[in-house]
C-alpha cells in the first residue's frame, strides 16, 4: 500500500514540474505564491492545487480548476477508507475521486493539480 502514496506522490511531482517547464510551483488555492507573476511574465502558467473535501461514502468528490485551468494531475488522500476513483474530470477542468470505508463519514480529500 505504501508504494502506492509514494507513486501516486511522484505522479503529482512530475505533473506539476512538467507543467511548469521543470520548475514545480504548486500552492494552495487561498494563498496566492508570489512567483505566479514570474511565471506569468516568462510565458509559462502557474501550477495551483485544489482540494475538495467530502466523506468515505463512495459518492464522487470533485476538485474543480479555477477557470482558465485544467487538470494536470491530482489523487485522493484518506485514512482507514480505500480510494476507489480518482481519474481527471471528463472536461479536463478538475480531478474526481471518490472512497469507501467502514465508516461512511472517515474524511476524503481530493486534490487536483491545475495549470
Amino acid at each position: 500500500m505504501r508504494r502506492h502514496r509514494v507513486l501516486g506522490t511522484s505522479v503529482l511531482m512530475l505533473a506539476a514540474t512538467l507543467a511548469c517547464g521543470g520548475t514545480a510551483q504548486a500552492v494552495a488555492r487561498s494563498a496566492p505564491h508570489a512567483s505566479h507573476e514570474a511565471l506569468a511574465t516568462a510565458g509559462r502558467s502557474p501550477v495551483e492545487t485544489v482540494t475538495e473535501t467530502g466523506t468515505a461514502n463512495g459518492e464522487l468528490i470533485i476538485a474543480r480548476c479555477p477557470a482558465g485551468t485544467r487538470a494536470v494531475g491530482g489523487g485522493v488522500r484518506t485514512h482507514g477508507a480505500a480510494a476507489f476513483d480518482s481519474y481527471p474530470a471528463p472536461d479536463g477542468t478538475g480531478w474526481v475521486g471518490s472512497a469507501r470505508g467502514p465508516d461512511p463519514n472517515t474524511p476524503v480529500t481530493v486534490y487536483a493539480v491545475c495549470a
